[in-house]
């Protein structure tokens, strides 16, 4: 069972997080939070 992850947030460092989230096998990235809807 994987562990869930929520990123917070989707600057620069944010945008690394989520790849190294989504790259591994135990981690699910299960949403994430933008300030602005033209991050979306």
């Amino acid at each position: 069972m994987p562990y869930r992850v929520i990123q917070w947030a989707t600057g620069g460092i944010g945008r690394a997080a989520i790849q190294g989230v989504v790259s591994h096998p135990e981690l699910e990235l299960a949403g994430v939070w933008v300030h602005s809807a033209d991050k979306v």
